[in-house]
């Protein structure tokens, strides 16, 4: 079972997912990252401070929209012990790639991402893909895992949108090739929109509404056989009801 969200930035997505981790107890959550991290300390291919270092990290990106005076300073005592660990980013990295390059041979998808016209942020957005694609793959393997990833692939659509200049041809295409969650939860809230698009002159504003919007639409149309949840306040506690059942 993978569930993914998909939303502008602040929308809610890591709240909800933190929300519903709470809420749905006995049953523990793997991301997309955090199944590959497991598999690694699994085989003896990472020790526990490298585990130890990358979940932390793994908290961290989760977090690093949340603006709750909590979190900003939950998020300096992390970056603190993440500073004080013997541990490197760079050095996992290359164990990931070097462990699960298989996963990443003979994809159309990686395929056509790498066709994009790229700069420095768009390279970022194909790195994270190719690492979630991993941990897609790997949680095939895994009959018995959940994934929950407050973003995911689906997301790196819109990710890309607000970076390059997308058609709606290769929205579709990116739509129809790219692995499939097995549930959506779509973050639409007119005022984070507005807020989002503020600084925005208006002519961006108004290209960007009209893609982020027909990007909306192509999902619904692309993805007919994934289950789509509408968040809202008003709902929360009807989809998670939801998530308990599926995932059963």
């Amino acid at each position: 079972m993978i569930i993914e969200m998909f939303g502008l930035p602040y929308s809610g997505k890591s709240n909800f997912a933190l929300y519903a981790i709470k809420k749905i107890k006995n049953y523990e959550f793997y991301s997309y990252r955090s199944i590959i991290y497991k598999d690694l300390l699994d085989d003896n291919k990472i020790n526990y401070i490298e585990y130890f270092y990358l979940k932390l990290i793994e908290k961290r990106r989760e977090q690093i929209h949340n603006n709750n005076f909590f979190f900003r300073f939950k998020m300096l005592s992390l970056n603190f012990l993440i500073l004080l660990l013997p541990a490197s980013y760079e050095k996992t990295a290359s164990i990931i790639n070097m462990n699960y390059k298989s996963f990443l041979k003979k994809n159309s998808f990686l395929r056509f991402l790498h066709l994009t016209k790229k700069n420095e942020n768009v390279i970022k957005v194909i790195n994270w893909i190719e690492q979630e694609t991993i941990g897609y793959n790997l949680s095939k393997t895994k009959k018995d895992h959940a994934l929950l990833n407050s973003e995911g692939i689906i997301q790196r659509c819109l990710s890309l949108l607000i970076r390059l200049d997308l058609s709606e041809r290769n929205m579709s295409k990116f739509l129809g090739i790219c692995p499939k969650p097995d549930i959506l939860i779509i973050f639409n809230d007119n005022k984070i929109l507005k807020e989002f698009t503020a600084n925005m002159n208006a002519k961006k504003r108004k290209i960007f509404l009209k893609k982020f919007n027909l990007l909306i639409k192509l999902i619904k149309k692309n993805l007919k056989k994934v289950k789509i949840f509408q968040f809202s306040l008003v709902n929360r506690e009807q989809i998670l009801s939801d998530l308990r059942t599926y995932i059963r």
